[in-house]
């Protein structure tokens, strides 16, 4: 078993011939890049330099608290031989654990997020590190907690070094990177920018070089939204909040969208001809919203961190350039070099591979077929097409081996379904607010699928008593009965009660909001919006009006009343989304299984909405 002796810090370049027994040696000493080309908006007199962690052997910044982290085990006595070294990891610090695993000896397991780059998943199983993989929509705080899970099940066996909360984490970046950075930048170093992931190399730099000038700048780039794409990057509001960040050390914390960091990583790529991932695209937009604001002189400036190349993400560069860079959008990509995608190189071979995967029982006759270029038969299936065939196949897939959990479906339908409503619908819903009142079983169903959609607040009057979990953007709040509404976007009713529909519907008309309210009785029930004309004080009687329903078992009565509640809620939906609407109800039989929509006559009016009652 290698001893911790191995792990000693390599010679300095200055010193004479690099000679290192040990590849976890050759940890640090990176370079320092001045950025000359991609320079939006900073003055002449602002230098801006990029330090290219990729020089590291494991390919990235995380090589240096893997490395501190695994020293401090075996000094510690934490790590001994017959352990295993177990953590959770987005990619990079996976790949620096399998390394120094490797060079010591030592096994390593790895729990990582489903959907991390094929690449990374390559570079992993190349050191021999063995990988569990949690639920890909669950992100890294997903394989956060299945790690904590295993480490529970098993605590002798393992050894986790706990990348979130272990101090030497930030240390190594205090006793190699800031002193680096200071060294090599003369101590001219002004403004410090990195990304947030553990939050490890921004405290530990940032600690070092406030220490040697406190005017240093130290300023954090972090995802704009909880909804993101940047692989290896915290939005800190929805996260687990690591142990060893510590927000108050930050002078400035700036939002970046995914957009502008993939675009960064087209343009430092064929501006600069640095071959960079997306968490580097982020904190060098980052700096560009800095370094404007520094004046015209000075020796230096604003010093953005590219903390990894992209070997790791982009693979062997046969990958179609919307899955290597998914979120960028057409105006980038097309100033790009073009790449041959996959369906573009030797088709012929790659539809029968593509259904031998898929299990075809017939893939040989048809390679044979293709091979002879008989492509008569040949249905032609649009890319989109193929792309939606397989997402309906994997949904199949996972219905029919049942692990689709009702977490799993909450988590679908939040980050998959509600993004084809668009950026724009996702914000008028989180900036939206509810009210919705009632104590039953239509109100619990209506409440709970508004709270799950992604509304930002609401508010329940006299709501049930408990509620499933909502969407973690939601702000619930419950009103005493009897209390006055809160000024909302949509107000529901579903009390039951005609007394309540005529106080909160006069509430609507003279607020000028749309008005949403159930009712029922038997089997049957109605669902209506009053928007304008009529409005929620002067809805007519006769749209409210069940009729003569047939008296209802108790399973038909609770089948109606989440009904009730769906439509409410589909309804008020629609209406917060722009869903053209003027007002209609819908009258549901579940006797019958009947929905029937019916317009709200549109003449009717009251002083409050400007017409006659």
């Amino acid at each position: 078993m290698t001893s911790v002796a191995a792990l000693a810090r390599p010679t300095a370049p200055t010193e004479g011939p690099l000679a290192a027994l040990s590849v976890a040696s050759l940890v640090g000493n990176t370079p320092l890049l001045e950025i000359r080309h991609v320079r939006d908006g900073v003055a002449a007199g602002v230098r801006m330099w990029a330090k290219l962690e990729g020089f590291n052997p494991g390919g990235s910044v995380k090589d240096r608290p893997a490395l501190k982290m695994i020293d401090d085990g075996l000094a510690g006595g934490r790590l001994v031989p017959g352990k295993t070294i177990l953590d959770s990891t987005s990619g990079n610090t996976g790949i620096a654990l399998a390394m120094v695993g490797a060079a010591l000896g030592y096994p390593v397991k790895l729990v990582m997020p489903g959907n991390v780059s094929l690449e990374r998943k390559r570079v992993v199983a190349a050191f021999g590190a063995e990988v569990v993989y949690s639920d890909p929509l669950e992100g890294s705080d997903g394989a956060i907690r299945l790690c904590r899970k295993l480490l529970a099940e098993d605590p002798e066996r393992y050894f986790k070094p706990d990348q979130y909360n272990n101090p030497a984490n930030s240390q190594a970046h205090y006793e190699t990177t800031g002193p680096e950075i200071w060294r090599q930048t003369g101590g001219t170093v002004t403004h410090f920018i990195a990304g947030i992931g553990t939050g490890g190399t921004i405290m530990g730099t940032g600690r070092y070089l406030k220490g040697q000038n406190p005017a240093v700048q130290v300023i954090a780039a972090e995802p704009e939204d909880a909804f993101h794409g940047l692989e290896g990057l915290k939005h800190m509001a929805s996260s687990i909040v690591p142990g060893i960040y510590h927000e108050q050390e930050l002078d400035l914390k700036l939002g970046i969208s995914t957009e502008d960091a993939y675009a960064m990583v087209y343009r430092l790529g064929r501006e600069e001809g640095l071959l960079v991932g997306q968490s580097c695209g982020a904190a060098h937009v980052a700096g560009l919203q800095v370094a404007p604001s520094r004046p015209t002189y000075g020796s230096a400036g604003a010093l953005s961190r590219s903390p990894d190349e992209a070997r790791h993400g982009v693979g062997q560069g046969r990958e179609d350039p919307r899955q290597v860079l998914p979120h960028l959008s057409q105006a980038p990509r097309s100033r790009a070099a073009h790449l041959l995608v996959q369906s573009q190189v030797r088709r012929g071979d790659e539809h029968p591979q593509r259904e031998r995967r898929r299990g075809h029982r017939d893939h040989r006759a048809r390679a044979r077929r293709h091979a002879r270029g008989d492509r008569r038969r040949r249905r032609m299936v649009s890319r989109a097409g193929h792309h939606r065939r397989a997402d309906r196949e994997e949904r199949d897939r996972m219905i029919s081996t049942g692990v689709l959990t009702d977490a799993r479906i909450d988590r679908y339908s939040r980050q998959i379904i509600l993004p084809e409503v668009g950026g724009r619908g996702q914000q008028r819903l989180l900036a939206a607010r509810v009210v919705v009142a009632g104590d039953g079983e239509a109100a619990r169903s209506a409440a709970t699928l508004i709270g799950r959609a992604g509304v930002g607040a609401l508010d329940l009057l006299c709501g049930p008593a408990t509620l499933p979990e909502l969407s973690p953007d939601c702000r619930l709040t419950r009103h005493a009965e009897g209390a006055p509404p809160p000024d909302a976007a949509v107000i529901v009713d579903l009390t039951g009660r005609p007394a309540s529909a005529v106080t909160l519907g006069r509430h609507a008309g003279a607020t000028g909001r749309p008005f949403v309210v159930g009712v029922w009785r038997g089997a049957r029930g109605v669902v209506a919006s009053a928007v304008r004309r009529p409005c929620g004080a002067c809805c007519p009687a006769a749209t409210l009006a069940t009729g003569d329903a047939a008296p209802a078992t108790p399973a038909l009565a609770a089948s109606l009343a989440l009904a009730v509640g769906a439509l409410a809620a589909a309804e008020t939906l629609g209406l917060l989304l722009g869903a053209p609407n003027a007002g209609r109800a819908r009258h549901l039989d579940v006797a019958t299984g009947a929905c029937v929509a019916l317009p709200v006559p549109q003449g009717a009016g009251c002083e409050l909405c400007g017409g006659t009652a």
